[in-house]
């Protein structure tokens, strides 16, 4: 046939219908006008799988870019000007992201039709960590939950890597991006990122694999994304010739290939070459949400094996320093971590330790030197240390669960929070308001009572939306409490609390006192916008029964396991000095909802309990060093001016009791307080 455009109209639309390689399609198009004609989406499954172009580095300074086809073993240019001058990011779907390099203008470029999708500018991406406008950093990974050319209904989430590592999406009609907070959860820098079934994997060179599932532009939901762990890995985290990971679907199943590389020798002065020797490819499983080996024991090996090669700690690589400094759980550890040297050092950030992990608490004891230090047992480490602490010197001193102090200075009465390790302090109202509630009567400046119960609703190092609440001990009762921005005390009325208020805890949104007669009763607190009177409402829990009580109980204690509320009570004895002496414990869990107490426990299982002057408190010790599971350790909380310290710990399998610590068991005469725990922390 001399003219191809003498084929019937009806034909040429069928031919162009069974044409599926693009290249085809393209070239299909260009033969005549009755052929192009034809040549348009609806004759092309645009959702078909295409073999992809490898997009050449063009050193001619023209509009033109160049393509090399795999299947066709060919080069191809195409006019595409719009990806001169801009750092571009290929997406799967077909389209390209790039960003103008003088300006930050982001766009999706679809490179065959020249279709052009604005978005909002990398300056705008930048302001989430108020990067200046030039500095160095790109869009790594972007990728699309659905393809542009069939939906207007999808999302695009960008990996922007720089000084900090930005995970942030957008989606069509929105003015700006969204960012996702990745402080916590992601360390080293961005590896991968692919939509699969409905929700955003993402992967970094720390080997986390983590779920991100986008809320729909019409809900309220709250946040908008969510995010869950799915796999950390152990295997390959450390491995020196991992040098990328990939996320990829096949089949329906998510993979993640990790590429091993090889640095070439032949120049070991001048630049690093490296070559790719393998690649391993591992099926995710995403129902069931694990984290395969012990990885603080698989870095702290790898960290070894390292150092014992390396000369200079400080040349680690700096996504790895912080990769390591993630891990660390202990903050004794993760001090001595920063002062490694300054590399370290800028890795032991509050963004890459968790506040909120539970931790061995320190015993605070007391200093005899006359100077601003104060001495601090661990634990965990069998050792003593000297921490800067002025604030306590002339004060009484209460430790709170959460990592605070309440101090009460002796000569004025002034109260305070103290963060002991950061010595950040927040001012109360002082003590002597909160004596005004008894007029006053027989409380002069050297009248014997303290402070001795304070309990915070929330810890104050992550929150401004807390409550303290504290128990004045003396002649009479006085339960009280305040709030960030009250300027007095909110007495409760204890008219129903007799015999005095034996321990105080926050459990489940509500504060719980036990009696030393016996009570527990539970303060619920009426909302900030309410009227309703009183403030405070009390009710009775639990009342215990004579056998509970006895001669031999001398403490109780209410401390939170598992999300369960426990009673401990203390037995001890006295001898002719006035020494207190332990002899054993008792546990029993308080049922709220029916007003009893449970069978009387017999285990704590690999849990270990911290009792002391307010003190009550519990942590796997499985997890920890130095402490001893299924163990009661206790710190002397006597009022009283016997010189020996009733201090040790309870082996609550056998009932046997043996020391914790190593120094001398008497009480010093400059004893601030009853020897408390104190929880070792970081403000935020």
């Amino acid at each position: 046939m001399a003219d191809w455009t003498n084929l019937p109209n009806d034909l040429i639309p069928h031919i162009a219908n069974r044409v599926k390689v693009i290249e085809d399609f393209i070239a299909f198009g260009a033969v005549c006008t009755s052929w192009r004609i034809a040549a348009t989406k609806d004759n092309f499954n645009v959702l078909s799988h295409q073999v992809p172009f490898l997009v050449m580095a063009d050193g001619d300074d023209d509009r033109y870019q160049k393509n090399y086809s795999l299947s066709k073993k060919k080069v191809s240019l195409i006019f595409l000007p719009e990806v001169r001058g801009s750092k571009v990011v290929p997406i799967k779907e077909g389209w390209l992201c790039t960003v103008a390099n003088d300006t930050g203008e982001i766009n999706l470029l679809h490179p065959f039709f020249s279709k052009k999708i604005h978005l909002p500018s990398l300056n705008a991406l930048l302001n989430f960590h108020d990067c200046e406008t030039n500095h160095w950093g790109c869009i790594y990974v972007a990728v699309l939950s659905a393809n542009p050319s069939v939906t207007s209904d999808y999302v695009l989430m960008v990996f922007h890597y720089g000084s900090d590592n930005c995970l942030a999406f957008w989606r069509p009609g929105d003015l700006n991006w969204t960012n996702i907070d990745v402080a916590n959860n992601f360390t080293g820098r961005p590896s991968a990122l692919v939509y699969h079934k409905g929700e955003f994997y993402s992967m970094r060179h720390s080997g986390i694999v983590q779920a991100h599932k986008v809320a729909g532009p019409n809900t309220s939901d709250q946040p908008i994304v969510k995010t869950r762990l799915v796999v950390e890995m152990a295997e390959y985290t450390f491995n020196p010739h991992v040098t990328q990971y990939y996320l990829v679907e096949l089949s329906g199943a998510l993979l993640l290939v990790a590429q091993f590389d090889k640095r070439n020798m032949d120049f070991p002065n001048g630049p690093l070459f490296y070559h790719t020797i393998k690649f391993k490819v591992h099926e995710v499983d995403i129902t069931r949400e694990r984290t395969p080996g012990n990885i603080v024991e698989n870095y702290l090996s790898f960290l070894l094996s390292s150092l014992k090669t390396m000369a200079d700690w400080a040349k680690l690589p700096n996504d790895l320093i912080a990769h390591i400094a993630n891990r660390v759980k202990v903050i004794e550890d993760f001090i001595a971590f920063g002062a490694v040297c300054t590399s370290w050092r800028i890795a032991a950030t509050k963004d890459n330790f968790d506040l909120l992990s539970p931790q061995v608490p320190f015993l605070m004891l007391a200093d005899e030197h006359d100077d601003h230090y104060q001495e601090f047992y661990s634990l965990s480490k069998k050792k003593v240390s000297r921490i800067f602490l002025p604030e306590v010197r002339g004060s009484k001193v209460v430790s709170i669960k959460e990592g605070w102090l309440c101090t009460v200075v002796n000569n004025t009465g002034e109260m305070n929070l103290l963060h002991p390790f950061s010595r950040k302090k927040i001012h109360l109202p002082s003590q002597n308001a909160l004596l005004n509630f008894h007029d006053g009567t027989g409380y002069e400046t050297n009248h014997w009572g303290c402070i001795n119960l304070a309990v915070l609703s929330a810890n104050p190092s992550l929150t401004s939306d807390y409550v303290l609440m504290v128990h004045f001990y003396g002649p009479d009762i006085c339960l009280a409490f305040c709030r960030p921005g009250d300027l007095n005390w909110t007495h409760i009325d204890v008219a129903n609390f007799t015999a005095g208020v034996s321990a105080l805890v926050y459990h489940k949104g509500e504060f719980y006192s036990m009696s030393r007669s016996g009570k527990v009763q539970a303060l619920e607190f009426a909302g900030p916008n309410t009227t309703e009177q009183p403030i405070v409402k009390t009710l009775l829990v639990v009342e215990t029964d004579e056998n509970t009580l006895n001669p031999r109980v001398v403490e109780y204690y209410l401390v939170e396991l598992s999300g369960a509320l426990l009673l401990v009570i203390q037995f001890a004895i006295s001898t002719c000095d006035g020494t207190n002496h332990t002899t054993k414990f008792k546990l029993y869990e308080v049922d709220i909802t029916r007003g009893e107490l449970k069978e009387e426990m017999k285990t704590l299982g690999n849990f270990s309990m911290f009792l002391g002057n307010n003190w009550a408190s519990c942590i796997d010790s499985s997890k920890y060093s130095g402490v001893k599971p299924n163990h009661i350790y206790f710190a002397d909380k006597w009022l009283n001016y016997s010189s020996y310290l009733d201090m040790s710990a309870y082996n609550f399998e056998d009932g046997k009791i043996e020391s914790f610590y190593p120094g001398p068991g008497r009480r010093a005469q400059r004893l601030i307080c009853p020897p408390p725990w104190v929880m070792p922390s970081l403000m935020k």
